[in-house]
């Protein structure tokens, strides 16, 4: 008996990524000639449904179909970025308009040459998009751009046919493996050896002075334990080597 499944087309982060590369690529280049040196940045995100009479106009790419929000907002973003001033100090003016009408026509056109290919076919009338788009597991992506005034929607077809949209970015190779004595050879690491402490009230503390002796609770015969980074690390005792004092390790911490 054999069973058969449909994949579910799911925009991971690597098809999002492969998206948002695209769309900022096309973005710059309009950009460069329509507002000088400034850079867009494409925000992609999962689509949910629009609000009941939203309008967009549709474009199609050889590779699907791309929706563009057309409200007034919007308008007024891309006429600011266009403009420098707000849209009011332009309204009423037919060569503005015709102008931000060009710019705008440029700005989806290269748009839906990145993500789907070149156009097809004329953009379409205003309309809804179609609700199979927003199907549960559908893979319908929002492009944003807030700067622009831009909001698209589009179908899985414009990442899941992408050379690196289906698989994240490798993780670089790992350093060949070494001895331990060679991979810890430049780690620097703090050693304390405490030889004891004394309790002392306040006022002999105060009164202490040059030449004063405080006895430790320890023998110097004794082990003590020695720390590493604040943490026991084993036992010593004191001693001499070279003319110089010393310590010598003779067992785990107690």
């Amino acid at each position: 008996m054999s069973a058969q499944i449909r994949a579910l087309p799911l925009a991971g982060a690597a098809a999002r990524r492969a998206l948002g590369r695209r769309a900022d690529a096309a973005l710059a280049a309009w950009a460069a000639d329509w507002l000088g040196d400034a850079r867009p940045c494409v925000r992609v995100d999962a689509a949910a449904a629009p609000a009941a009479g939203a309008s967009f106009e549709r474009r199609t790419g050889a590779r699907g179909e791309l929706w563009f929000a057309c409200d007034a907002p919007n308008d007024a973003r891309l006429r600011r970025a266009l403009l420098g001033a707000p849209e009011e100090e332009a309204a009423g003016d037919d060569w503005i308009d015709e102008l931000v009408a060009s710019a705008r026509a440029a700005c989806r056109r290269a748009l839906c040459t990145a993500v789907l290919g070149p156009p097809v076919e004329p953009a379409a009338a205003p309309s809804a998009p179609p609700p199979h788009l927003f199907a549960p597991f559908g893979g319908a992506l929002r492009l944003v751009c807030e700067e622009l005034g831009l909001l698209a929607i589009v179908g899985n077809a414009a990442w899941s046919a992408a050379p690196d949209a289906g698989r994240d970015v490798p993780a670089p190779a790992l350093p060949a493996l070494a001895p331990l004595e060679h991979a810890l050879g430049g780690a620097v690491l703090r050693l304390d050896v405490p030889l004891g402490g004394v309790e002392l009230e306040l006022g002999q503390l105060v009164a202490l002075r040059r030449g004063d002796v405080l006895r430790l609770p320890r023998r110097l015969d004794e082990p003590f334990t020695v720390l590493c980074e604040g943490h026991p690390f084993g036992q010593a005792v004191l001693g001499e080597a070279r003319g110089r004092r010393a310590m010598q390790f003779t067992g785990d911490p107690r």
